[in-house]
């Protein structure tokens, strides 16, 4: 039953403080058709309780030609949520012919997914590797267009570099 309650992924309808109207049943005949199962919302118990919620939608929805028998599969106190489905829907949810397993892309199995930062990262070096800049060359690029960050890098490895000519100067003029 938990995953025929991940597979709706959010209430589709909402029955608010002055209960459910012909509207309310229309919805969740539509919502039905489409979806087999359908997540609905109560904002105010109008009716006493979710038991007695759903049997006054599935009342409203048999009368806009809904098929008779719509089931409730789950009612969730502390959300205020009701799990709705199809005719025979429980039975399939048992069996495990509900909901229908996703089948992996042939893509998604072989590789693992990447963060954002991999992905940026992969984007920088590609369009790198179009122009053929090395990244000194990049940085100098982008701090050209203006790139606060690039001009930081170039001054902090100006620095490196008297740095580094400094301290060979000084072991120079110690080593004869």
């Amino acid at each position: 039953m938990e995953r025929a309650w991940r597979h709706a992924k959010k209430p589709l309808l909402r029955i608010g403080k002055h209960g459910a109207g012909e509207t309310h049943g229309n919805a969740l005949k539509e919502l039905l058709a489409a979806h087999t199962v359908a997540k609905v919302k109560v904002n105010g118990i109008f009716y006493g309780n979710l038991t007695e919620t759903f049997f006054a939608i599935r009342k409203l929805a048999e009368k806009k030609e809904a098929p008779k028998g719509i089931e409730l599969l789950q009612a969730r106190q502390c959300d205020r949520i009701l799990l709705i489905g199809m005719p025979g829907t429980r039975v399939d949810i048992e069996f495990g012919r509900f909901p229908p397993k996703a089948e992996p892309k042939a893509n998604d199995a072989a590789k693992p997914s990447k963060t954002r930062r991999e992905t940026r990262a992969i984007a920088r070096n590609q369009s790198r590797k179009k122009k053929k800049l090395n990244r000194r060359q990049y940085l100098k690029k982008l701090a050209k267009k203006g790139n606060p960050i690039a001009r930081a890098r170039i001054a902090q490895a100006k620095k490196q570099k008297l740095r580094r000519q400094q301290q060979q100067q000084q072991q120079q003029q110690l080593a004869p």
